[in-house]
């Protein structure tokens, strides 16, 4: 991708303690959605764009060896970049939104053809960009990010 969110710095910083950063990565999001539900959707980008990049970092280190830690990268860049995507359409950045699904369906195919032990066991991202690029005008659906009607969980809410 292009953009980047996080500055070199915290980048470099981030870079050199990847195994600690499951909590950063969660007060980002948390952060984001907080922003978001109280309509500060450009401050939630932000929070969810760090996430993003530091989910990226996370799949480079990890499923560059095949490890099971990858899954778990894996399932966070889908969480953040869906929640990305969601504050960008409700800022009207429908382009910017697209380029970055079209980005995390790309990194998501090339981490299965990467790691063909593990790309059974990543998540689906058929499921959540049939979600997300339905709801590309920026209206939201009545479905959760697992694509079964009616289940609503915490990101599955905040998608719209």
């Amino acid at each position: 991708m292009s953009w980047q969110f996080l500055c070199s710095k915290h980048r470099s910083l981030l870079n050199e303690r990847l195994e600690a950063t499951a909590p950063i990565w969660a007060s980002w999001m948390r952060k984001g959605e907080v922003c978001c539900s109280a309509s500060n959707f450009e401050v939630g980008i932000q929070y969810f764009g760090c996430a993003l990049d530091l989910s990226l970092l996370l799949i480079e280190r990890y499923t560059a060896h095949g490890e099971l830690d990858g899954q778990r990268h894996m399932e966070r860049l889908l969480a953040s970049g869906l929640a990305l995507a969601s504050a960008l359409a409700r800022c009207g950045h429908l382009s910017l939104r697209r380029q970055f699904l079209d980005s995390i369906s790309e990194l998501h195919y090339r981490e299965q053809l990467r790691t063909p032990l593990l790309a059974d066991r990543l998540p689906a991202w058929d499921s959540h960009s049939a979600l997300a690029l339905s709801g590309y005008s920026g209206q939201g659906l009545a479905t959760g990010v697992s694509g079964e009607p009616g289940r609503s969980d915490r990101l599955g809410a905040s998608i719209n």
